[in-house]
């Protein structure tokens, strides 16, 4: 491959994972600031009991 043909795919590969970054963080933003539509299920109470004890 020509010196050009590389410089562009790594241009478009750099702009790709930058903009996939970006909206990871607004995603986890905007999720952060959402306050719960309904009372957890019985499954939903367990799964984050299960995971409070897994990080300690």
């Amino acid at each position: 491959m020509c010196p050009i043909c590389i410089a562009t795919v790594a241009w478009i590969a750099a702009g790709t994972t930058s903009t996939g970054g970006l909206s990871a963080l607004v995603m986890k933003r905007l999720r952060k600031n959402q306050e719960p539509a309904t009372e957890p299920t019985n499954k939903e109470k367990t799964w984050t009991r299960t995971r409070k004890l897994r990080q300690r």
